[in-house]
């Protein structure tokens, strides 16, 4: 099990919440992307964290991975990044790498700072 505790709460992240997203990063989340970032305590790990049907606790609720994208794993490892798209009990994974789920994070942020 790999748990990590949250240090920062980026001032967009309850926008991403309104479209069922949360924006995960480790202590070295780039500068650009705090204001959209739960930003935790998690340190480097070799070790994959992610399987489908596996789950992710937040506080007390529980959800299962319903699938992740293949650098997810390597991500969440090594830079402490995942993004999680909600749907009802299940969540997906996206890693970092210019997806749609980081673009549409990004396009939510950007609403609020015009």
């Amino acid at each position: 099990m790999y748990k990590v505790k949250v240090t920062e709460i980026g001032s967009f992240v309850e926008e991403l919440l309104n479209e069922k997203m949360v924006v995960l990063f480790g202590p070295t989340a780039p500068a650009e992307l705090r204001d959209i970032c739960v930003v935790h305590d998690g340190t480097p790990t070799e070790d994959n964290v992610l399987a489908e049907g596996g789950t992710i606790s937040i506080g007390d609720q529980v959800y299962t991975i319903k699938e992740f994208g293949e650098a997810a794993n390597e991500n969440m490892g090594g830079l402490g990044h995942l993004t999680l798209a909600f749907d009802g009990q299940l969540a997906r994974a996206a890693s970092w790498n210019g997806s749609r789920d980081t673009k549409r994070a990004s396009q939510a942020g950007n609403r609020h700072r015009d």
